[in-house]
């Protein structure tokens, strides 16, 4: 756990180096909301890692663009995408999208296209890990916690200070987290991910 300025690429990069500095040599996949900054820096210190667009984000981005009596018949087409059970299917199902909504909601398609593969990165992996994989929403609850904490507490004197609580308060939320699905298939996923990718 590092401190930032405000996401910015620079604080990424430098929290990135700092993990790869202390013996982190590769990364398979990332999952964000599709944070530019983090993105950028990503791919200056581990350019091989896959990135995956949450679709939780992603959905809500689209939906909030859009007039209420169009938002379920949208959502509705977004979770078939979402749901598709093949890459190839997954693909059609966004084609489709693209051109049955193109003219009567461009912003939801300009969305949708800006997602590109970044939506589909979690087809590389086992199919038990899907569901945990295609959203942030597991890491966005436990900070959820943070900033209910944190809030109230305005004037935490310094900086060290603020780090600390924070990371009492990780300690304590992440015991309730679920393990991965099928987590004992990661170390496979692992190494042959790292395979195709030298």
């Amino acid at each position: 756990m590092e401190k930032g300025y405000r996401e910015s690429e620079q604080s990424w990069a430098d929290l990135l180096r700092d993990i790869k500095k202390r013996g982190v040599e590769w990364i398979g996949l990332v999952v964000t909301d599709g944070n530019t900054a983090f993105q950028k820096a990503l791919r200056m210190v581990y350019p091989s890692a896959f990135f995956q667009r949450c679709w939780a984000h992603k959905m809500r981005n689209v939906i909030d663009k859009e007039p209420r009596k169009a938002q379920a018949e949208v959502l509705e087409a977004l979770r078939e995408i979402y749901n598709a059970h093949t890459l190839p299917e997954a693909k059609r199902l966004k084609r489709e999208f693209i051109q049955r909504y193109r003219y009567l909601y461009p912003k939801a398609v300009r969305l949708i296209e800006e997602g590109g593969d970044a939506l589909f990165a979690y087809f590389r992996f086992p199919k038990a890990h899907w569901k945990s994989i295609k959203t942030t929403n597991p890491i966005e609850s436990l900070f959820s916690t943070v900033k209910l904490r944190t809030r109230p507490a305005r004037r935490l004197r310094t900086r060290i200070s603020t780090v600390c609580l924070v990371l009492q308060i990780l300690k304590t939320s992440t015991r309730r987290l679920n393990r991965l699905r099928d987590y004992l298939s990661i170390p496979g996923t692992i190494e042959n991910l790292r395979s195709k990718k030298q």
